[in-house]
Order: structure tokens, then sequence, then C-alpha cells
């Protein structure tokens, strides 16, 4: 292993190391200015109790989800089969910086900070990346400043990540903040937490907003992630209508199973005018018939109420193998005009469906999708499926529908 350094001090209990360098000179895996290691002796020998340094400059590389420092991988110790835990060792670092390429892209980091790896550790971790690419999404300009924690063994990471874009297909989200407060389990492998989250304005295919914030409480492993959500959004516009504020507050989970299941408001709420519009050809289909002035008096109050109302909906969706169903067990709307509708009690309003053979739930697409036309003729007849409760032709089993 190619090695350039300096020895200024050696002793039975400890050592000292200045321009330290380890790898290839033209191009090394770890510089650091000086470096100390403190030894201890035990029952099995001496061992390595704890290391101290001042500027160190690392390059490492994630090959496979393992992080490879280069040389520097030969002085590490090989893996027991253990589960992972952190070391008793005693670090101390002034400035440590590593530039990490990964697969997504690449990443800076920068650690400052002091205590035991498993107990005690106290510091401040820095990330930076101009673009990740991560499962579709591309993430520009990620910066964290975050503080790190460890007490028996669990570290607790708290502070802001900052994203200038995050853009998946089509939608796009500008200005994105994450104030994290995340505790970590001793294996690293469970997290809980919470995250306070801003963001600036968002674009989907179907429609705009000017901004959201909110908190998502979590906890989970890689298996499964679940806990509670409280979203709003402000200045919301899609081709049906638009909303001054959207909120979705409720429990959610995501694993093999997506599901959330709680209440989504809407205030200062407007179907779009070219739907209003077409309520004025039905008053004029009915024009020369006895019921003409009930369908025309009817279509101006349904288009007065349509310009401004507020809604409240409680909400059950879970998506599951490509099929999902919704229940709509309770809807309130009120108009600016003085309507309204109260629809409540029963089993509610289901929705279910899957996805068409070509993996769209619009047969339309699967022209486009490369799936054979037959395959897409056959689940063509009935790619969604959806279902009331309540058949139209009776009435609602129970609750109230009003209005006034």
């Amino acid at each position: 292993m190619p090695a350039r350094y300096a020895i200024a001090d050696l002793a039975l209990g400890g050592q000292r190391l200045t321009n330290v360098v380890i790898g290839d000179p033209a191009h090394p895996d770890l510089v650091a200015d000086w470096v100390e290691t403190r030894t201890g002796i035990g029952l099995s020998g001496p061992y390595l109790e704890g290391v101290r340094a001042g500027k160190v400059r690392l390059r490492g590389r994630l090959i496979n989800g393992k992080v490879s420092l280069g040389a520097i991988d030969k002085l590490l110790p090989a893996s027991s089969g253990k589960p992972f835990a952190l070391p008793a060792l005693d670090v101390s670092v002034a400035d440590g910086r590593m530039r990490l390429e990964t697969p997504q892209g690449i990443v800076g980091l920068k650690l400052a900070g002091s205590g035991k790896l498993d107990d005690g550790f106290r510091g401040t971790l820095a990330a930076i990346s101009e673009r990740l690419d991560i499962g579709g999404c591309a993430i520009d300009r990620l910066a964290a400043t975050v503080k790190l924690r460890i007490d028996a063994a669990k570290p607790t990471v708290t502070g802001p990540v900052r994203v200038s874009r995050l853009a998946c297909g089509t939608t796009r989200v500008d200005r994105l903040v994450a104030d994290l407060d995340v505790g970590l389990s001793a294996a690293l492998d469970r997290w809980q937490g919470k995250a306070t989250v801003t963001t600036g304005a968002a674009r989907t295919p179907g429609g705009t907003l000017a901004g959201a914030s909110g908190t998502i409480a979590f906890t989970g492993s890689a298996a499964a992630t679940a806990g509670k959500v409280d979203i709003a959004a402000d200045t919301v516009r899609t081709l049906e209508g638009g909303a001054r504020r959207v909120s979705v507050a409720g429990a959610y989970r995501i694993g093999k199973q997506i599901a959330f299941d709680g209440r989504v408001q809407a205030s200062g709420a407007a179907v779009a005018q070219k739907r209003l519009a077409g309520l004025t050809a039905i008053g004029g289909a009915a024009a020369g018939t006895p019921v003409a002035p009930l369908v025309a008096a009817a279509a101006q109050a349904i288009q007065k109420a349509g310009r401004g109302f507020a809604a409240d909906a409680d909400v059950r969706v879970q998506i599951e193998g490509g099929r999902g169903k919704a229940l709509l067990s309770r809807l309130a709307l009120a108009s600016a005009s003085g309507a309204r509708v109260a629809l409540g009690g029963g089993r509610g309003s289901r929705w279910t469906g899957r996805r068409a053979a070509c993996g769209s739930t619009r047969p339309s697409r699967c022209a486009a999708a490369a799936c054979p036309r037959r395959a897409c003729r056959s689940r063509r007849r009935n790619p969604v499926r959806r279902s009331a409760v309540w058949p139209p032709s009776r009435p609602m089993p129970r609750g109230p529908r009003v209005w006034r």
C-alpha cells in the first residue's frame, strides 16, 4: 500500500504522524496534516483507543451499497459478519472532508466533532451535491448542515436539508426545505422522527401550486415507513378548477402497501369556468318545456355555487400490487352563494381500480406501451371499475344529503 508520512512522536501509548499521504500520490485516497493515535493494552494485547486529526481529506466510492476508501480499505478490519455497531473509539476531527462518488452523483461531505463513536460523540455534518439522480428523480443543488449526536450507540440528526429543485418525470418542486429531527437505531436499520417541510412553487401535468408547508412524522425501517402528515398547499390550480388553500392531514404508510387515512379540506375553491359554462347548455336544452324555468334556475344556482365554495372530506386510500381503492366516507360542501351539501353515514362511496395490461389504468396508453396489442384489447373492456355503494336508482342507506 503506497503511503508517505513523517513520525513526529512515537511512544508506547501513542503516536503522532504528520504530512500523511495514503494511496497514489497523484490522486491520494487520504491526505492529513497530522494524525494522532492512542493505544491501550488489554488481555488480548494492544488495541486502538482513540484517534485525533487536524485537516483530513478523503476520497471514497459507493460500490454495491458499500463505501470503498481505496487503499485505506486494506487497513480496515475484515467484516465479522455480526450486525453493524459503532466502535467504542474516541475520535476528534477538526476538519474532515470527503469526496464521495456514487452511481447517483458526487457528494461532498464535511465533518467536525469529538467524542466516543458509540456514546458521547457531538459534531456537525455538512453535505452538498450539484445533482443527484435517484430512482427517476433529479435533485439539483442539495445542501445540508446538520448536528450529529450519538448517545448509547444511537445517532440523532437535527437540522435543515435544502434542495433547489426536485424533478420526478414531469413533476417539479422548487425550493424544498426539510428541517429534520431524526433518531436512528444502533444498527442504523430503523428510524423515527419528524420533518418540518416547506416548498416553493410546484408543477405537475395536471396542475400547479404556489407553495406548501407542514410536518411529516415517521417511524419505520427499510421494509415500511408509517406516520402522520399535516400539509397545506396554497393557490392550487388544476384543469378542473382551483382553491386558495388545500390541506391534507392523517395517517399514512409506505411499503408493500401505500395507504392514507385522513382528512382533506379546501377553501376558496372554484370550478373551472369552462366546466361551469357547460351548464348553460343544460338550461337551453329544456327550453320550451314546462320545467324550463326550474332547470334554468338550478343551472344558475350551481354556477354561482361553483364559483366559490369550501370542501371538507374524510378519505381512505390503499394501493398495493398495481391495484388501488378509495373510500369517501364523509363530504361537506359550503358555497359562498349559501348552498350546502352534506354526505355522511352509510358506508360511503368507493372506487376500485387496477392497472391495464400495459401497466396503465388508462387503456388509451396501451398503444404507446411496449405490450402486445391483444393484451391491451383484452383489458380495455374494463380497465377501471367504479362503483357506488348505494345504486343511483335508490337513496343512500343512511346519512343526510341537505341542500338549502
